[in-house]
């Protein structure tokens, strides 16, 4: 069930196309991102581990990162993350 993950990364979408005043690159960078949702749907184990047992990451086009997690039949977007960000903000790096 990636629906609410999908509208999640689409607000993010929004905002990503204002800030960087590019809707090409915005829309690229959603449908790798929607992409990237639906493989790992079918394949939740392909993240690399965090310091959280339950949580892993997926780089998404290089400046990008996709917290999730995952129960038998849902996957959980926690964060989508710009890595040129200071690493300290976010939790799920520590």
């Amino acid at each position: 069930m990636v629906n609410k993950s999908i509208f999640r990364t689409r607000k993010d979408y929004r905002l990503l196309a204002e800030r960087n005043h590019s809707k090409k690159y915005s829309k690229k960078v959603l449908n790798e991102t929607e992409a990237i949702i639906n493989h790992l749907q079918r394949n939740p184990e392909l993240g690399i581990k965090t310091s959280s047992s339950s949580v892993r990451i997926r780089l998404v086009l290089n400046n990008f990162y996709v917290f999730y997690s995952w129960d038998e039949s849902r996957l959980f977007i926690l964060k989508f993350w710009d890595t040129r960000q200071n690493p300290n903000s976010n939790e799920y790096l520590n």
